[in-house]
């Protein structure tokens, strides 16, 4: 049901594991807020910090009607779970805050014929209450990975709302043998008042299924024109499976490459990079670029986004995407050069 005056809560630091590995049902939400309406949104004040959640049926935190919630540093996955629906890592919908430091992964790792849909953070409607009026929501710092066995699929869904700033994420598509055609999306976003900021993330598709595929999809057909809010991203689609890929849908129409985009567009993704950035140990969940054409390729954006997901202070320029380097790779010297 529904709940009011809900105020100041801390949910951190916990292991709540919603459900049996192998079995349907289970707990359908591992974290769940439910506020009063999209006007008052009645909760306001929520911490979700630092929780591991495994095994949710549906959700693994379901947020809705929500005013200062702040979602970050979780551990989402269903690593041994086969029991399949649509599902969401993160779903957040009519709150304002940020969403930051997450890593969602493994959503259906164990069932490659899985056609459902999937997201990994899902926001709508985001600072769009009258009582709290338009603010920054912050969608940072944040990797989906060891995803692509669904139909539909996500990495992130932002969509309408005001000022959603999606910026140094990681997203991998990186497994799949299923067979399904429905379209896959790195990162998509719908918003109709130009205020939404794309920038320095990371995405990369190695498989997915054998549908359409798109790095970035802008589904408003003119929402970067006037704030210039899509630069800096890497996109790089290298899918091993069937399905056309394209960079980015923008404007009406797919882009498949970082030429045609930019050729299209010559003030957008000015200095976007179109490469491998050889993750340093995708098993272990370590997404730090290694390739030098990605390394420090980025915006500078530490007045707003300081830190890595790791919590490194980024060098300047940052790295694109939500890992960077660890200081002792940037912040020392070296030698040049040996004389005789």
């Amino acid at each position: 049901g529904s709940g009011n005056n809900a105020r100041n809560i801390y949910i951190g630091n916990n292991l709540i594991d919603a459900g049996h590995p192998t079995t349907n049902g289970g707990a359908y939400y591992a974290i769940s807020v439910y506020g009063l309406n999209s006007t008052n949104y009645g909760t306001d004040s929520i911490y979700i910090v630092n929780n591991e959640l495994r095994n949710f049926y549906y959700y693994g935190i379901y947020a809705y009607y929500a005013g200062d919630l702040f979602i970050k540093g979780n551990n989402i996955h269903k690593s041994t779970k086969t029991a399949t629906t649509t599902n969401y890592g993160i779903y957040s919908y009519y709150t304002s805050g940020e969403i930051t430091g997450n890593r969602v992964h493994s959503l259906s790792p164990l069932v490659p014929t899985n056609t459902n849909s999937q997201y990994g953070i899902y926001t709508a409607y985001m600072s769009n209450s009258a009582t709290y009026g338009k603010r920054r929501f912050d969608i940072t710092n944040n990797v989906v990975y060891n995803v692509g066995n669904s139909g539909t699929f996500y990495g992130i869904y932002a969509g309408y709302g005001d000022s959603a700033y999606v910026a140094h994420n990681t997203v991998h598509v990186n497994v799949g043998t299923g067979t399904s055609t429905s379209t896959q999306y790195g990162i998509y976003v719908i918003n109709t008042t130009n205020s939404y900021q794309v920038r320095n993330n990371n995405v990369t598709f190695e498989r997915g299924n054998n549908g359409t595929k798109y790095g970035i999809y802008a589904s408003t057909s003119t929402m970067f024109n006037t704030n210039l809010g899509l630069q800096n991203n890497n996109v790089f689609m290298n899918s091993s499976r069937t399905g056309t890929q394209h960079r980015a849908y923008y404007g009406g129409a797919a882009r498949a490459t970082l030429a045609v985009f930019q050729a299209a567009f010559p003030t957008l993704e000015v200095n976007g990079i179109e490469a491998d950035p050889m993750y340093l140990n995708v098993a272990t969940g370590d997404l730090t670029p290694t390739n030098q054409l990605v390394i420090m390729q980025g915006e500078d954006l530490t007045a707003i986004i300081p830190k890595d997901i790791q919590n490194y202070t980024r060098p300047v320029p940052p790295t694109p995407g939500a890992f960077d380097l660890s200081p002792e790779f940037w912040n020392n010297a070296g030698a040049v050069q040996l004389n005789a």
